[in-house]
């Protein structure tokens, strides 16, 4: 599915302004894709919150949001001290049960590097299952709302790959957020893990995470990568015990060319 590009105008949107900072880079000096997952977090969250929809408000419903898939296009590697200018704004309700919010990140020249978009789930913490978004949610994405232009690709699968490399990696106390799991941020770091060292001259420009299972405290996550075919590299998040399914995903790399 192609979603048509158009800016927000005047739907409800938020913007910020991030500098990238050394704690944001990897060996090679580019920053991550965790650290760039952290920054649309942070404008998502605090739009949430402007909105009337962030999770103390929520928190008081006994409601969250969760995040089920995110997918990110980047054209090219920001740097240490770069400048990402982040907007964003829900998009859609799929179904009374997706929350739909894009995202447009440009540099400091105005020029689009980055689109994303991503799917949330609005949660019963109460009875620990997915509840229906309510209609004033839905009233704030009438029918007209914009949305960027990203190719999506059917859903990372985590069956009918053969595992080339994996790790484990014990969840640590610091990754666990509000919602007593993992921080979603996190699981883009883990799936890369495997790959730590190898891609000196190339980059991610996509990655395309499903969320299956949250990530407890203590956790042992088995970060399990298949061979690189195509510059396609797919992934999968499992606990190493039992092999529960965290997450699958798919990443792309390209040639580094600055």
């Amino acid at each position: 599915m192609n979603r048509n590009t158009s800016l927000p105008g005047s739907h409800p949107h938020h913007a910020d302004t991030f500098a990238i900072r050394m704690c944001d880079v990897d060996r090679h000096g580019r920053a991550t894709m965790a650290s760039l997952c952290t920054h649309l977090q942070e404008v998502a969250t605090a739009h949430g919150h402007n909105l009337g929809f962030g999770l103390e408000a929520l928190a008081k419903d006994q409601r969250t949001w969760m995040l089920s898939r995110i997918i990110v296009d980047l054209k090219k590697p920001l740097r240490w001290r770069d400048t990402l200018h982040l907007q964003t704004w829900p998009s859609s309700v799929r179904n009374s049960l997706l929350a739909m919010r894009d995202f447009v990140g440009r540099d400091e020249k105005g020029e689009v590097i980055l689109v994303a978009i991503c799917d949330w789930l609005y949660v019963d913490t109460a009875a620990g299952r997915i509840a229906r978004i309510p209609a004033s949610f839905a009233a704030v994405t009438p029918e007209g709302t914009p949305h960027v232009t990203l190719s999506e690709a059917p859903a990372p699968d985590a069956k009918g790959w053969e595992v080339v490399k994996a790790v484990d990696i014990t969840v640590r106390h610091s990754d666990i957020d509000v919602n007593q799991h993992a921080n979603n941020t996190r699981f883009a770091d883990w799936m890369f893990e495997p790959l730590e060292g190898a891609k000196s001259d190339q980059f991610p420009n996509r990655i395309d995470i499903v969320y299956k299972v949250g990530v407890r405290d203590a956790d042992i996550v088995r970060s399990s990568i298949s061979e690189e075919k195509d510059g396609i590299i797919r992934h999968r998040l499992t606990r190493a015990s039992d092999g529960t399914l965290f997450a699958a995903a798919v990443s792309r790399w390209e040639n580094c060319k600055i």
